[in-house]
Order: structure tokens, then sequence, then C-alpha cells
């Protein structure tokens, strides 16, 4: 019985392990970054030659209290309603032009100054939008910044992760090869 069960056990750990061992065996006498079993990375396909594409996105985020203008939500409902109020003053000028312009007789003295005026007066109110819209792109592309710090922070955690169970399955079968894993 105690046989049986020796042979049972070893027949799981070679089925269990065997692939692995085999595939770290190929990639110590071939060197192919390919064959690695769980180790493999986009820089060492690269130098290798198996990858096409050899650019790599990198991002520069800064997160938390010391990222650049960082906006509170105050900060924020402020500048939206100084657009809103902006954006319906410049259409109460143009509505006032129009109105202006179809009840003045042409020859209406003053009329060409006061719209000149008013005219400069939209100009005015036009770049005062143009920083606070400029601010809510910042934020917006400061917010896709994060995420993408997020979802790179999870895929080196899913590496970690594979490099453990790599260590783990090593562990196991009780070979050693001298390497240290990635």
């Amino acid at each position: 019985m105690f046989k049986k069960d020796s042979i049972v056990l070893l027949l799981i750990a070679i089925f269990a392990v065997g692939p692995a061992v085999l595939a770290l065996s190929a990639y110590v006498l071939t060197k192919n970054p390919s064959l690695r079993p769980l180790g493999i990375t986009f820089e060492q396909l690269s130098e290798a030659g198996q990858l096409a594409d050899k650019s790599l996105i990198t991002a520069v985020v800064d997160i938390g209290e010391n990222a650049k203008n960082t906006l509170s939500k105050s900060d924020i409902e402020k500048s939206l309603k100084t657009i809103n109020t902006t954006q319906d003053s410049i259409k109460e000028r143009v509505k006032a032009l129009r109105q202006a312009r179809a009840a003045a007789a042409t020859t209406f003295a003053g009329f060409d100054q006061r719209i000149h005026q008013s005219a400069q007066r939209v100009r005015q109110l036009q770049q005062q939008v143009q920083p606070l819209m400029q601010l809510q792109v910042e934020y917006i592309n400061h917010l896709v910044f994060d995420s993408l710090s997020l979802k790179q922070q999870r895929i080196q955690a899913y590496r970690q992760y594979g490099l453990l169970a790599l260590a783990v399955i090593y562990n196991l079968a009780g070979e050693t090869t001298g390497e240290a894993a990635d």
C-alpha cells in the first residue's frame, strides 16, 4: 500500500513540475527567453529579437500632495460657475447686439462705436473663459493619468504573483539552478 501511494505521489509531482523543469532546461541550453517558464519579460524578448515593436510606453504621474495643479472640489465648482456665468453674459451681449442692429437705422449716430465696444467686451469675456477651460482640460488629463498609473500598478502586482508562483514550484521540485528569478 505504501509503495502504491509513493508511485501516485511521484507521478503527480512529475506531471505538475515536469513541464516547468523541461522549459527551464530548454531555456538554460538555448538562452531563448520565450522558453523560460513564468519569467519572460518584454525586455528579454526585445533583446532576443523576438518582438517586432520594441517601444514601451512610459508615463510619469504625480499623485497625491506632490502632484502639480491639484484642484479641490470647491475650485472646480467655482471654475464651472464662472464659465457658466461668462457664457451667459456672452449670449446676452450677442443677443443685445443682434436686437440693436435690427432695430437701429444705419445712420444712427454712435451705433458703430457701441457695437465695437460690445465686441471688445465679448473678446474680454472669451479671454477670461480660456484659462478656466485649460484648467478643466488639465484636470481631466490628471484623472486619466491617475487611472493609467493604477492599471500599471495592477500589472506589476500580477507579475509579482507569477514570480512568487514560480518560486513555489521550484521549491516544491527541490530544483535549484543557481539563477535568481526576475
